[in-house]
């Protein structure tokens, strides 16, 4: 949102702020599962769409379960301010590599022949989803982690989050 729509204007321009920040916020969520889906690779790697969609979904699904706490809104000196984030961590991930290989193991052992790289790919992605998924409705967080972001204005005066604030949330939430 530009500084000059926040700080005068009649009541339309409240409200032209209001969906501007809802549309900016909309557009902020869905480059980070843009992102996610992206860091997945699961788009590059031939699966189908069906399972890409799958994907998404469950991207959707865990981010709407993360649990995190704004505190500490200050102002930096800058024309800026920082924002503690709390966040507990999703323990989703924890001891999916052994799962996975197990399930994998399981999968070749019942083969008969050879797969193509597509094919490996799409067994992969669906043991993975087929692992992942059901612990969505009951999710377990770890320890809460606080990060502070920054929230500073472009050259137009609109408020963002820098890439590397987002990265070490993200990070925070996601931990390897």
């Amino acid at each position: 949102i530009k500084n000059e729509k926040i700080k005068g204007g009649d009541r339309s321009s409240a409200k032209e702020s209001e969906d501007s920040t809802k549309e900016e916020a909309q557009e902020m969520y869905d480059n980070g599962i843009n992102l996610t889906m992206e860091a997945s690779d699961i788009e590059n790697s031939g699966v189908s769409q069906e399972l890409q969609d799958k994907y998404r979904q469950m991207f959707i699904d865990l981010y709407k379960s993360a649990d995190y706490t704004l505190d500490n809104a200050k102002e930096d000196g800058e024309d800026g301010f920082t924002v503690d984030v709390t966040v507990k961590p999703f323990l989703i991930f924890e001891g999916l590599d052994d799962e996975l290989n197990a399930k994998l193991e399981e999968i070749a052992a019942n083969m008969t022949e050879v797969p193509s790289d597509e094919e490996i790919n799409e067994m992969v992605y669906q043991a993975m989803y087929d692992i992942i998924s059901p612990k969505l409705s009951n999710m377990e967080y770890g320890d809460p982690v606080t990060v502070t972001i920054h929230v500073v204005p472009d050259d137009d005066g609109v408020y963002y989050v820098p890439d590397d604030d987002y990265q070490a949330v993200e990070n925070a939430l996601l931990p390897e």
